[in-house]
């Protein structure tokens, strides 16, 4: 455009009222711009909700009143940006400059500068939306260890001056039995740390029949009723906790890491360990890990046992029902 400011300065035009007009134009480019891509990204989000369905708070997902500031914001600071550059050739412009023809070999190369740029920036842009749709489905697909489908829990604290240990556990017995009575739930288990929370309690343990072995922290978790049923867990080995265990023998369940880990290549299934302040521990089942601290994260391994062995008085219980999980 030089030819052109060239010759409104040449019929009398003020470089103020250049610089005005020039500032308005790349204002009015630059808010166009923010409401046509504003547009698009409306569109766009409303379109791609089908192929990412299953990604959790997918209603959360939308351009918010920040997105739109920001937008605005943006766009119009570019393109004000831009529209500074004339001014400063303005100031140092010849009106003998009239009859030059072509451009300088500066705006030349600042041009393909800028567009170099442009089209970097949007391809790694593109990469990185590309690489974060893929991850995104990776995650969502990878169960992380559970299969529960529409399940409810809740969380239950009694007050330890109304409930001693005893009394707790009563509760919580009861509670799960009416539960797993309900005719819309299928299963009713409960566990002292909720998975997936970003919380867990660890403890070290060692094989009992190993007096120098070194200690490894695990997660550990308290269970009671159906907890591996409600919540897809499968049962790799052995069985569940009985009603009996925990009253005279001490009994836990591991996880498949924890027993290669402990025992490689052999059976676990009546192997004892040590930890979390008990002396020994029989292990009567191997059930699947479960990725406690979210699938995209390193989770330790994990050993159970049951609530009647380590009461705890906060406890998450976990029923699937067959209808609505909130109508229940």
């Amino acid at each position: 455009r030089r030819r052109e400011l060239l010759v409104r300065i040449a019929l009398g035009e003020s470089h103020a009222s250049l610089a005005a007009s020039l500032l308005v134009e790349h204002l009015l480019l630059g808010l166009g711009a923010s409401v046509a891509g504003l547009l698009f990204a409306f569109g766009l989000t409303a379109a791609a909700r089908p192929l990412v369905s299953t990604l959790p708070r997918l209603q959360d997902v939308t351009p918010d009143l920040t997105a739109l500031a920001f937008v605005i914001v943006l766009a119009a600071a570019a393109t004000m940006a831009v529209g500074v550059a004339p001014l400063l050739w303005l100031r140092r412009a010849n009106v003998g400059a009239l009859g030059q023809r072509g451009q300088s070999a500066q705006g030349v190369g600042v041009r393909q500068v800028l567009v170099g740029a442009q089209i970097a920036l949007v391809m790694v842009l593109l990469a990185t939306s590309l690489l974060f749709v893929a991850s995104s489905r990776k995650l969502v697909a990878d169960p992380g260890g559970i299969d529960a489908g529409a399940t409810l829990s809740v969380q239950i604290a009694l007050p330890e001056e109304a409930y001693p240990p005893a009394r707790g556990l009563a509760f919580f017995d009861t509670l799960l039995e009416r539960l797993s009575g309900h005719p819309s739930v299928t299963a009713a288990g409960a566990i002292s740390t909720l998975p997936f929370s970003g919380a867990g309690a660890q403890s070290r343990f060692t094989p009992a029949e190993e007096a120098d072995a070194e200690p490894v922290r695990v997660d550990v978790a308290a269970i009671s009723g159906h907890y591996f049923r409600a919540m897809g867990i499968p049962i790799v080995r052995g069985r569940v906790f009985r009603p009996e265990d925990g009253r005279t023998v001490p009994v836990a369940i591991v996880d498949e890491r924890f027993a290669a880990r402990f025992w490689p290549g052999q059976d676990p299934i009546g192997r004892r360990v040590r930890g979390w302040g008990f002396g020994a521990l029989e292990v009567v089942g191997v059930v699947g890990h479960v990725k406690n601290y979210g699938v995209g994260a390193v989770s330790p391994e994990e050993l159970y046992v049951p609530n009647t062995q380590r009461p705890y008085l906060r406890i998450y219980p976990f029923f699937p029902p067959s209808g609505d999980p909130l109508h229940l």
